[in-house]
């Protein structure tokens, strides 16, 4: 039982506990993996898809795209840092050309930089090579692996859209650019960009996003943000297009005409660029070219990723809702502009965080089981999908995982995947990002399995425990308990760690522990079932995270049978109702067992992939039942020889620990923060890649935490609102996506019931505070 009483904490550190018993009389014996139970590592999915490298010899730096350069065997891949290079389309080539370097003028971080690139329909003649990216001051780009730019800056990110004319060698040609469109924005955040020659009418199509600032959508008057555009490069005028006749504000456009027949022609004060609007993040948009629908995959806010189809008998000037609608949220309600419409498909972000366009599979290789159907992706999930429309609503198959790619990365993380291209022969490529270099994949069945440890169907099956019905763990697992848990809708939790016996944990006094591989963390959980007797708990799952044998983790869930005599392995997430007796009847309780996947959107390698096991959650008493000894776990782990280097026990009194929502012996910014560290810091700090701008840990400064007053990446439609308002819950969205239920809740996976005590702690905590 975990004692969380700050009195006694104190009681146990330092040298108060000198001439104490120990928790841990001695290192406990066990190999890696529970004995070598477990597998080294977990295939990220199994079937009959896998990604491959394509060319296996050629690296890029966070390579944003891969198109076919016309009339060639080439393909072209550009980085997000503004490069552009060539290579013979071989796998075994091992050179790459250099064909544009714009990287002294463009900014890319997050949504900017070299975002996209195409062809001119008339390229073999005119050799005319389109760009999108993020244009700064030349020599001001700010930002690298260690340093973040500034995420707002008022005006001095561009939206720029350009030609280039390429030699007979296919390199541009100095002094080449041609500026069709420079619109100032300020945020590296949301600019798009999916782009493509429409192939019926030539006209190009352009998306841009709202640049992370909801005052630019819903209105085509003002600048050209949160839509598709829609530009006659080749000037044609007559009855098929003609001059600008309206320019962005603060914008430069030119070198284009606006075709006769876009949607918004004619209406008073107009951009006339615009096809659709109501957009978030198009990343990306294609145009199918043989039945021309047009797929837009609009990254979505804190709650949905979307997918939308323009179809080719849609009415003109579509409307995808944004950012009055998130998802299959339902339908515009007037006065609007343009045409409503809602997504195809949408996925919550137990699904993954950031949807990645594709195309539409038109190959040779898989043409008997993908042809004809549109292959996309999520950027941080890393998964790739194949739409299946035979089903109303359409769906989406998992086919495979891309594998993670290197960092370093300051900030958001970026190594997952970032777009799809086509070459020559309509077959698919895969990009993926890495700061220090990622390739360039492709699908493929999966190979034949590789003979291996296999995942064991049975709890009683991995080694953790003696006995599953009593559960008596194995003898070289440690009990442990934290300062302040992770809720999780009330349950019961009990947690050990088996640390193999010739292996330590890397110590720190702050931030994160490291762990050596073949570590396994176990944690099971039981719910109180009886409001009238606490003691009556039901046993639902019990988890195991793995530090596996090539850099990161992997997690398990495993079921209990009614009976209790075992627990079945989940391949999959599943939910279940509870029904629990209360003074007066009873109630439903909803409870989510999480997947494999799920397990790692908590346990980010930003993270360091393991949540609770770090001195401030460990910093505490806990009590040694073998031994029926209280003893501070940092003192017991220590005696026992599990760090990879003795601590002076006078000094642990020293270290910081985190409080309970529930400790009164706390302040209530200890609490507060203990319980935003707890639930939140998973995510919510530097190198996670969410859009957020506050680092929930608490071993930073409050100050330097972006909390109080801080910038949110979406405030709801609420005035005012901030991550933290001094004195004002209701404009606070800590305490309202805390205090709620739903798309908007936080922390957003497997969490049904609110933690009402933290709640509390949270509500008078903002109360008291002032600006």
């Amino acid at each position: 039982m975990v004692i969380f009483v700050l009195a006694f904490l104190l009681a146990l550190g330092g040298s108060a506990i000198a001439g104490q018993p120990y928790g841990l009389a001695a290192r406990p014996m066990i190999g890696p993996l529970l004995n070598e139970h477990l597998p080294e590592s977990l295939p990220l999915v199994s079937g009959k898809w896998a990604t491959v490298p394509a060319f296996p010899h050629l690296l890029f730096t966070n390579a944003l795209g891969l198109a076919a350069i016309p009339g060639t065997r080439r393909l072209v891949v550009w980085e997000r840092e503004g490069r552009v290079y060539s290579f013979d389309n071989n796998p075994e080539t091992t050179s790459k050309e250099l064909v544009l370097d714009i990287s002294r003028q463009c900014q890319g971080w997050d949504d900017s930089g070299l975002l996209n690139l195409v062809f001119h329909p008339g390229f073999a003649t005119n050799h005319y090579m389109y760009v999108y990216y993020t244009w700064v001051i030349p020599g001001t780009v700010a930002g690298g692996p260690t340093s973040r730019p500034p995420t707002f800056k008022k005006g001095a990110y561009h939206d720029r859209l350009s030609r280039f004319t390429l030699d007979a060698s296919g390199v541009a040609v100095p002094g080449s650019e041609l500026v069709l469109v420079d619109q100032p924005g300020n945020s590296i955040w949301h600019n798009g960009s999916g782009m493509f020659f429409h192939p019926r009418n030539g006209f190009l199509y352009v998306t841009d996003g709202d640049d992370e600032d909801t005052s630019n959508c819903q209105r085509i008057d003002r600048g050209l943000f949160s839509g598709v555009w829609r530009l006659d490069v080749d000037m044609r005028g007559g009855s098929v297009s003609h001059p600008i006749r309206r320019h962005p504000a603060g914008a430069t456009t030119g070198n284009y005409f606006i075709p006769n027949d876009n949607p918004f022609v004619g209406y008073p004060n107009a951009l006339e660029e615009f096809y659709a609007i109501g957009l978030r993040n198009t990343h990306r948009m294609t145009c199918d070219p043989l039945t021309l629908r047009i797929f837009l995959a609009d990254v979505g806010d804190s709650a949905r990723e979307e997918l939308d189809i323009i179809e080719t008998n849609d009415p003109a000037g579509l409307n995808f809702q944004w950012p009055l609608i998130e998802g299959l949220g339902g339908d515009l309600k007037p006065p609007y502009l343009g045409v409503n419409k809602r997504p195809v498909l949408d996925y919550p972000h137990s699904d993954g965080h950031a949807i990645i366009g594709g195309e539409v599979y038109y190959g040779r290789e898989f043409a008997a089981e993908l042809g004809g159907k549109y292959i996309f992706g999520d950027n941080v999930e890393r998964k790739i999908w194949a739409l299946d429309e035979s089903r109303v609503p359409a769906r989406k198959t998992l086919l495979c995982i891309l594998p993670a790619g290197q960092g370093p990365d300051s900030g958001s993380s970026y190594v997952g995947l970032s777009s799809f291209g086509l070459d020559q022969d309509h077959e698919l490529y895969i990009c993926q990002m890495s700061g220090v270099g990622g390739l360039i994949y492709k699908l493929a069945h999966s190979p034949a399995p590789v003979p291996r440890r296999s995942i064991p169907p049975l709890l009683s099956q991995t080694g953790a425990f003696k006995d599953c019905a009593t559960l008596e763990p194995a003898n070289g697992l440690v009990p442990y308990g934290v300062n302040s848990p992770l809720w999780s809708d009330g349950a019961a939790k009990r947690r050990w760690i088996a640390l193999a016996t010739q292996s330590n944990i890397r110590f720190a006094p702050r931030g994160e522990w490291a762990f050596p591989n073949g570590t396994v963390f176990v944690k099971h959980f039981d719910l109180p079932v009886d409001e009238t007797d606490p003691k009556v708990l039901r046993r639902l799952e019990t988890r195991l995270l793995v530090r596996d044998f090539h850099g990161g983790v992997y997690g398990l869930t495993y079921k209990w049978r009614a009976d209790n005599s075992d627990a079945d392995l989940l391949t999959e997430g599943a939910d279940e109702n509870i029904t629990v007796k209360t003074a007066t009847g009873t109630r439903v309780q909803r409870w989510h067992y999480p997947s494999s996947l799920e397990c790692l959107q908590c346990h980010t390698a930003a993270a360091g992939y393991v949540l609770g096991v770090k001195t401030r959650q460990i910093n505490g008493p806990f009590t040694y039942t073998r031994l029926d000894v209280t003893d501070n776990q940092l003192r017991a782990w220590n005696h026992a020889g599990m760090f990879d280097r003795r601590l002076d026990e006078a000094a642990i009194s020293s270290y910081r620990a985190l409080a309970s929502a529930t400790n009164a012996a706390a302040s209530l910014e200890e609490r507060a923060r203990s319980y935003l560290d707890a639930n939140c810091s998973q995510c919510h700090r530097p190198g996670a890649g969410v859009l957020a701008f506050w680092d929930a840990r608490f071993d930073t400064p409050l100050r330097e935490q972006n909390i109080l007053g801080g910038r949110l990446a979406s405030d709801l439609n609420i005035p005012g609102a901030a991550v933290i308002k001094p004195g004002d819950p209701g404009r606070s969205m800590i305490y309202l996506r805390a205090s709620g239920l739903g798309d908007h809740q936080m922390p957003p996976l497997a969490r049904n019931t609110i933690d009402t005590s933290a709640v509390a702690v949270l509500t008078q905590w903002i109360k008291s505070l002032r600006e």
